[in-house]
């Protein structure tokens, strides 16, 4: 704290201390005591934010992200009206607990970041999946950019590596999701001609990616589309009255 304020604080702590004696002519206070007191006032606002630091994943997980941010608020409110109320309630320990408190609030740093339930398992487009590429980089591309939108700038970088190993898992190398992360200017004019048309195509890798290209020398906006699933082609029929479940195609 700066001088003009710590002199205002002993003060009040001589003056609170004098008045609770209750006799004609008190004795001021030791300076050791006084030195004590003050110590312990600026050390404490450091023990708050540390016992907060401890607390802040539990509470966090207990009550849930936005209700832990009421609560810390709440600590803000609460802290502050401790060492509002110390001059009028005579109290220095009023204003050594709001010291804590405002610490506690200072510490917990419960910013905006990506949220995932405890079931999320980090699972996206695999490289060989049956997507075409820029479907694969598109979703590179959105988490990251999901990621700077969204995370605070304290707790960015750890996003940014547990999506970075996050997709590594889903075979992505580091090369590509840099090279999709990146940011891009768009190359159009505005003179371009719009597209002609669009044409729905399935992606079979080395056949309709070379389909597209013939496209777009036509001016014809191609748009890749992933096989279907065995799953996707097919419903499941129970029978409640035999207990049997059936499996119907749908193909023809």
């Amino acid at each position: 704290m700066v001088p003009w304020r710590r002199r205002i604080i002993e003060q009040n702590y001589n003056a609170t201390w004098m008045e609770r004696q209750g006799v004609e002519h008190p004795t001021p206070i030791e300076p050791n005591t006084l030195k004590m007191l003050w110590s312990l006032s600026v050390a404490i606002f450091s023990i708050g934010g540390m016992v907060s630091s401890f607390m802040v994943g539990v509470v966090s997980e207990w009550l849930g992200r936005k209700r832990a941010m009421i609560v810390n608020n709440g600590l803000a409110f609460l802290g502050g009206g401790f060492m509002g109320l110390a001059q009028l309630g005579k109290s220095y320990e009023m204003m050594i607990i709001g010291r804590f408190l405002i610490g506690a609030f200072s510490d917990q740093q419960l910013g905006h970041t990506v949220y995932r339930k405890p079931t999320h398992r980090d699972r996206d487009l695999h490289q060989n999946s049956n997507h075409h590429p820029s479907q694969k980089r598109s979703t590179i591309k959105a988490l990251a950019d999901r990621a700077k939108r969204i995370c605070e700038p304290h707790l960015l970088q750890d996003e940014l590596n547990h999506l970075n190993w996050a997709l590594q898992a889903n075979g992505d190398s580091t090369s590509d999701i840099r090279r999709a992360a990146r940011p891009r200017t768009s190359h159009k004019s505005q003179d371009e001609d719009p597209p002609r048309g669009k044409v729905f195509l399935p992606y079979i890798k080395g056949t309709t990616d070379h389909i597209g290209k013939l496209m777009r020398k036509h001016n014809i906006q191609t748009i890749y589309k992933p096989t279907k699933k065995i799953q996707q082609i097919t419903f499941r029929s129970c029978d409640n009255s035999s207990g049997l479940s059936l499996v119907v195609s749908l193909a023809t």
